[in-house]
């Protein structure tokens, strides 16, 4: 992962073949002390996790997507659960057959490149909050 400093509080992150995006991002976001903001990107991965939130579940059902797909969007929001840093993102992406699969973002593995901006708010920090009934954390706002 390469990433710089763009105007204020902007980043942008590239990372290269073989890298994995999800702790990847979790972890710059750490290093940088973001505990709010915003993560946007395009790229190619492979090994793309992705999940669908069942609340009558309460748990994501997941599916792994093997083979290499175009990362088309990648848009998250970054706050802080549970005392971590934590990125809250959804995919969407294409195969060869250009059918596209999309889902709540748990892992992926570059096979080409992925670019993303990362936008920070220094200083400020929004909290997630258990949901038991649902099965999730939410914003608390």
């Amino acid at each position: 992962m390469k990433a710089r400093p763009l105007l204020g509080d902007r980043w942008i992150v590239r990372f290269d073949l073989g890298e994995e995006v999800g702790a990847g991002l979790t972890a710059f976001l750490q290093e940088h002390r973001i505990r709010c903001g915003n993560v946007r990107g395009i790229g190619a991965l492979r090994d793309l996790e992705l999940g669908f939130l069942d609340t009558a579940k309460k748990a994501y059902l997941t599916k792994r997507f093997p083979d290499e797909m175009e990362l088309l969007s990648l848009q998250g929001n970054v706050s802080v659960k549970e005392g971590r840093t934590f990125l809250h993102a959804h995919v969407v992406a294409s195969d060869r057959q250009f059918r596209t699969v999309g889902g709540h973002f748990f892992s992926g593995v570059v096979s080409g490149t992925a670019e993303f901006f990362v936008t920070s708010f220094p200083g400020v920090e929004i909290h997630r909050r258990a949901r038991p009934e649902l099965g999730f954390f939410d914003l608390d706002v």
